[in-house]
């Protein structure tokens, strides 16, 4: 019997090690940290909490690679006074008649000469669905609605898959703009860069704000929805 149970301990940490993981956790507090390490943290986290705040769904997390991207998220409808994601009338409007949907990418990188500065880059993805699924017509559809609909992985390939996260890895180890692989059921766009300047910035106050609130020691807030 224990011969038994110590051979699927045995597979279990085997399994554990082999898989391959969407995200990276931190390694070690934040008190040890170097202060380029709390520079960086200071922009991983304001870069999540902005991509929560506009109500995305985060995909592909990488501390070690400086990776963040979120799921395709439908666009803005009319309606939908509390959401920012469409920032002219013509986006709104454009969303509210066909399926639209924006993808978020953000790469944080060394970006000056110091050792302890780093930048953050956002590219935000717009394609049209060709899945021909329009309006609703279920009723989690109307309960999904009011938060923004996602769509998940099950349309997604293993070598769409595959592209996107070479795509991701090359442009943060080349500081470069990210060239995101669409998926085939989204007919590409372009890229939505006013979206993008707005993401930015606020990402950029949201970690200058995160360090004046850990030197007074105060908890991060997290979107309340």
């Amino acid at each position: 019997m224990r011969t038994v149970i110590t051979s699927l301990v045995l597979a279990g940490l085997l399994t554990g090690v082999g898989a391959c993981v969407r995200h990276t956790d931190l390694l070690r507090s934040q008190q040890g940290m170097t202060p380029a390490e709390r520079n960086f943290d200071n922009l991983w986290q304001a870069s999540q909490y902005v991509l929560k705040k506009y109500h995305f769904t985060l995909d592909i997390q990488d501390r070690r690679a400086g990776l963040i991207s979120t799921e395709p998220m439908v666009g803005k409808q009319f309606f939908e006074f509390w959401r920012h994601d469409s920032t002219t009338r013509r986006d709104r409007d454009e969303s509210t008649v066909q399926t639209i949907y924006r993808t978020a990418f953000v790469t944080i990188s060394r970006g000056g000469t110091e050792d302890e500065a780093y930048r953050s880059k956002v590219v935000v993805t717009v394609g049209r669905s060709n899945l021909g699924r329009t309006g609703i017509v279920t009723v989690s559809d109307a309960y999904r609605l009011p938060f923004g609909e996602h769509v998940g992985r099950e349309h997604e390939k293993p070598e769409e898959r595959g592209a996107l996260e070479t795509a991701l890895k090359k442009a943060a180890e080349t500081g470069q703009h990210i060239q995101p692989v669409l998926p085939e059921w989204l007919t590409p766009l372009g890229r939505d860069e006013k979206l993008e300047q707005k993401i930015l910035g606020e990402i950029a106050e949201a970690a200058t704000k995160r360090v004046y609130m850990r030197k007074l020691e105060l908890p991060w807030p997290k979107p309340l929805w």
